[in-house]
């Protein structure tokens, strides 16, 4: 009978056995990638399978209990016949390329206490038959895809779950209160995830819980106060980057055992609690960029921490000595605060663990201690932006450093030569100081690993040495604004690692005689370099040919040079180049067309040159500031694709002749500050698409035309000082988009009128016009009104209306005689009819709104020069709209031939319509081959600084990912005003989040594009005067992007995510 039983038990394990072996085949029949050929050639039929590769049995019943295959470079799907390895009690799929959903029958594993998904492509949302396996103790399933809410059934049957990782996914909703019923749960970590709501009580009474991980979420509300009021274990409480707010509480100290505190990036306001003294097992501490105020408690000074972190957390008064007697400190970041004060003398006796400091953003004085000589770990040391006074101690050169800032700061003396031979050091910044002395001669005082020097701003003297080309690996130079002499060395360039080189405001000149200089000739062999300045240098050189060679430059700054002969044509090689600045040097001749071959150029300045007239190569951007002179030639008048014609600021003379109707495409025209003379020209009504007109500080004269109310695009109009006289037309009431208006300082006389723009315009756009009269808002005299006599007013009342009737009746009569006769002489044709009283003008957002924002699925074509959507208007009606390309050279010739077509065609499906918006054409011209000097935006205000306002709103745009169009900005809100009321502190909840990872680079980021927001934000103020000047927002940039360089390039800070 005993033998019949281990038969029969034998003849079950045996079907088992090839049930496992069955589940395994089909998983490696669903595998469509399998890297390393290893399951392919390993799982085999015919061989055991408890020898394959990933595969454990047991040793009772030879059953499958284990499946590793993580890691193996695999691709597919999980079949449902995994769920018949019924004695599965570990599930391993970690690290490979797994996708779709985890299959139902999965629920059949009622042995599993381990599941692993982690870094794979599964989809959809958690599976709620996960909750309902009963052995079920760790379960990650992080970096995935994850979707949907977080199913609060899942922990009706979860009680053994001990450890939970859902990491990385995409899942949304309230955390489920219901956590707070698995009582043995020891880690749960739900980082980078879109939860949001509050934090549940429930979650801090699971006694067990020792790791608590929500950052990188929106959660939002309070702490409770009574969170570490239950017997807890808790280690790590991570929940930084989210939304809450209230006081950080004070209960937090009875959470005995917690190592890692990590708060940072929300809305805490208030005072540090003193009471985290208390916690003495904490060693990481991230409390920054909150609400936070007040000073440093002393008593963190009792705490054993390694990582201190309180930046931009405006926080005031001196740091506590007693920090700085933390042996165990290995990071402390107290940056972008108020703190003040000097740093003890002694400060490093007792840091010999240390290795980041950074300081830097307060308002720290007195001079740098010399016992920092005995922060024997350190490898970064920032204390920039600060008022550091004094010499640089020469104990610092003993250091291994890797980073060294000391930017911005009011230090003195002579800069140690040793410092260049640090041979750990990447990166060296002392700009911005009173330092004096030479840059060492000796090759050896050069460190090959040096990447980084910005000395800018200094009282450097001497030459720049041919030994600096030991810096093999060096990528950043700015000597600026010192006082270097001599030549520019031939070596520079020798290792080609060179990306950014700044040695404006000195004295270099040219190596050789005026007849052959070649002061840029070493310049040219660094062929990876990206940013060149050489302003306000006395070069007297001129630009070689082979500039065309820098193939990746982006920014060439050589205003104030001196520089000699023509602009070489092989500028246009220069496919990346964004600045080109030659402003007020020597150059002659005219402007090479292969400019225009620059696609990604957004500015110009070649002010205050000899350039001759022929500047019309573009079509889109004239030069201003050349001192032309002359009338301007008929030629000019005939570009018909001319977009942007901007000549102000030159000695233009003559009258605008009316030819400048032809100009029918042009959006801006700007004739201010010259010499043009003669009456306006009515062909200007002529132009539908003008949107800004200047031709202020002229010689005209005359009245204003009556046809310039037909500019029914118009949003800027400025004709101040040019000695215009009669009345305002009162066709000006029809310019529906005009927002600034300037007829200030002529002879205007008579009513200003009161309608229409008029409502919004102040008395700014008319003062010293001592004729002129008026509503009192615009401070002018009310106009006399003359009072009829009793006789004058009964013919008014009684004959006129007479006369009129005669007349009226008279004319139809005429007009259906005529009607009349004209049938009789013609056949009727009903296509023909077309009256332009049905025209209708569609808005840029009537458009963008009937095709979703032209989508892809809105698409219906593309053909060389446009594309064409599908759109369902407001009404209901169905177009298909045509956007044409102004990028691809003739794209406005079609334009026009098509405009052509469609005038002179009839058919019932053609819709009468106009759209000339200049929303559209500016985000293809300013992607086109130079800025387009126009404004648009959220606000649609255009200024003379109109480029200045659509360069603010790319910004904004760029930074948030954001566009103004965008559902979110309804009503009174907008993309500038969101932005304007994150700033200065809350800045981070308006940047794509994808900027701004916490990692050792997070601060300076921070600073950063906190910086372009607030420069964005000036570009858009509502007053043309209020917005800084576009030079101003070129140095701003520049300086941002150097100091965003020189900071982020070495400090490979420790990752603190937590």
């Amino acid at each position: 009978m005993l033998l019949l039983h281990s038969v029969v038990a034998m003849a079950a394990a045996a079907s088992n056995i090839t049930t496992d072996e069955s589940a395994l085949i089909a998983l490696k029949a669903q595998l469509t990638v399998d890297a390393d050929h290893t399951l392919m050639n390993n799982w085999t039929i015919g061989s055991s399978v408890c020898n394959w590769v990933g595969v454990v049995c047991g040793v009772r019943h030879k059953r499958v209990v284990a499946l590793n295959i993580r890691g193996m470079g695999l691709m597919g799907t999980i079949p449902p016949h995994l769920g018949n390895l019924s004695f599965l009690v570990r599930l391993d799929i970690t690290n490979n390329g797994f996708h779709g959903t985890l299959p139902r029958e999965l629920a059949n594993l009622r042995r599993l206490k381990f599941i692993s998904v982690v870094l794979n492509n599964f989809g959809g949302p958690i599976p709620p038959w996960l909750g309902a396996l009963p052995e079920l103790q760790f379960l990650y399933l992080s970096n995935n895809s994850f979707t949907g809410t977080f199913p609060p059934s899942f922990f009706s049957n979860s009680s053994k779950l001990e450890d939970i990782n859902l990491y990385g996914n995409r899942l949304e909703g309230k955390i489920p209160p219901e956590i707070g019923n698995l009582r043995n749960l020891k880690k749960l970590v739900m980082e980078s995830n879109q939860f949001t709501g509050s934090i549940p009580a429930s979650i801090f009474n699971i006694s067990t819980l020792e790791i608590i991980g929500f950052s990188y979420n929106g959660l939002s509300g309070n702490l409770p106060a009574t969170m570490c009021y239950c017997p807890s274990k808790l280690q790590v409480l991570a929940l930084s980057w989210n939304n809450l707010d209230g006081e950080i509480p004070s209960a937090l100290s009875e959470c005995s055992e917690l190592q890692t505190l990590s708060l940072s990036v929300n809305n805490f306001r208030g005072r540090i609690p003193w009471e985290i003294g208390n916690l003495t097992m904490l060693k990481k501490l991230y409390l920054g960029r909150n609400n936070l105020e007040g000073e440093i408690p002393h008593q963190l000074g009792q705490l054993k921490l390694e990582v201190l972190q309180m930046q931009s957390d405006g926080l005031t008064g001196l740091v506590p000595p007693v920090i700085f007697n933390i042996s165990s400190l290995t990071y402390v970041s107290l940056v972008n605060n108020t703190l003040s004060g000097s740093l003890p003398m002694d400060m490093c006796h007792c840091l010999p663990l240390l290795e980041r400091l950074y300081l830097f953003g307060n308002k720290f004085t007195g001079r740098l201690p010399s016992s920092i000589g005995n922060c024997t770990s350190l490898k970064d040391f920032s204390l920039s932006h600060n008022n550091f006074t004094g010499s640089i101690p020469q104990e610092i050169v003993k250091l291994g450093l890797e980073g060294l800032d000391m930017f911005d700061n009011s230090l003195t003396g002579v800069l140690p030569s040793d410092i260049f031979n640090i041979s750990t050091l990447k990166l060296l910044s002392f700009a911005m100081n009173h330092l004096t002395g030479h840059l060492p001669r000796s090759i050896s005082a050069w460190s090959p690993n040096i990447r980084e020097i910005y000395l800018g701003q200094n009282e450097l003297s001497g030459t720049i040495p041919d030994s600096i080309s030991n810096a093999s690996k060096l990528y950043a130079l700015d000597l600026a604004w010192n006082s270097f002499t001599g030549f520019i060395p031939d070596t520079l360039c020798s290792s080609e690692s060179l990306q950014l080189i700044d040695f404006g405001g000195n004295y270099l000149t040219s190596k050789s005689s005026m007849s052959q200089p070649n002061s840029f000739n070493s310049l040219m062999k660094c062929k990876n370099l990206r940013t060149l300045v050489v302003s306000y240098n006395p070069l007297s050189d001129i630009v070689p040919v082979t500039i065309g060679n820098l193939s990746y430059l982006e920014i060439f700054r050589g205003d104030n040079c001196g520089i000699v002969g023509n602009i070489p044509g092989a500028i246009g090689n220069l496919s990346n180049l964004m600045t080109l600045n030659l402003q007020d040097n020597y150059l002659s001749g005219t402007i090479p067309a292969t400019v225009g071959q620059s696609q990604k150029l957004q500015y110009l300045n070649l002010a205050g040159n000899k350039l001759q007239e022929n500047l019309t190569f573009l079509g889109k951007l004239l030069v201003q500031s050349n001192g032309l002179s002359s009338v301007i030639p008929l030629s000019l008048w005939d570009i018909k694709d001319l977009l942007v014609l901007k000549l102000s600021s030159n000695s233009l003379s003559g009258e605008l002749p009316p030819e400048i109707e032809n100009l029918n495409v042009a959006v801006v025209i700007d004739l201010s500050r010259n010499q043009l003379s003669g009456e306006l020209s009515s062909s200007i009504g002529n132009l539908p698409n003008l949107a800004e007109f200047s031709l202020a500080q002229n010689r005209l004269q005359g009245p204003i035309p009556q046809s310039l109310g037909g500019l029914i695009s118009l949003e800027f109009l400025d004709l101040s000082r040019t000695n215009l006289s009669g009345t305002i037309p009162g066709s000006f009431e029809k310019l529906s988009y005009l927002k600034y208006l300037n007829l200030s300082f002529n002879k205007l006389e008579g009513e200003i009128p009161g309608h229409g723009p008029f409502t919004n315009l102040t008395a700014q756009s008319f003062m010293s016009n001592k004729a002129a009269c008026g509503m009192p808002r615009f401070q002018v005299p009310p106009c006399p009104h003359t009072h009829k006599r009793p006789t004058e007013m009964l013919v008014l009342r009684y004959v006129l209306p007479i006369v009129a009737s005669v007349i009226l009746i008279t004319l139809v009569l005429v007009f259906v005689l005529t009607r009349c006769r004209k049938r009789k002489a013609r056949i009727p044709n009903q296509d023909n009819v077309f009256l332009v009283t049905t025209t209708r003008r569609f808005s840029y957002r009537e458009l963008f709104q009937a095709t979703s924002g032209f989508t892809e699925d809105k698409l219906l074509g593309k053909g060389s020069f446009s594309s064409v959507y599908k759109g369902v208007l407001s009404d209901g009606l169905t177009v298909a709209i045509k956007v044409f390309d102004l990028q691809i050279e003739g794209s406005i010739k079609s334009f026009d031939v098509e405009c052509d077509v469609m005038r002179n065609t009839r058919h019932r499906n053609l819709i009468k319509s106009t759209c000339g918006s200049h929303k559209c054409s500016v985000l293809f011209v300013s992607n086109d081959q130079m800025v387009l000097l126009i404004e648009y935006g959220s606000e649609g205000i255009v200024s003379t600084k109109g480029d200045v306002y659509s360069y603010g709103i790319l910004l904004l745009e760029t930074f948030s990912r954001k566009k103004p169009t965008d559902e979110m900005f309804a009503g009174e809100m907008n993309l500038k005003q969101w932005v304007k009321e994150s700033l200065p502190c809350a800045v981070t909840e308006v940047i794509d989040a994808n900027l701004l990872m916490d990692d050792e680079h997070f601060t300076i980021k921070e600073h950063c594009v906190k910086s372009i927001m607030e420069l964005a934000v000036s570009c858009c103020a509502e007053s043309p005067e209020e917005r800084v000047d576009v030079k101003d927002v070129l140095t701003t940039l520049t300086k941002t992007r150097v100091e965003f360089l020189k900071n982020t390039q070495t400090k490979t800070t420790q990752a603190v995510r937590i």
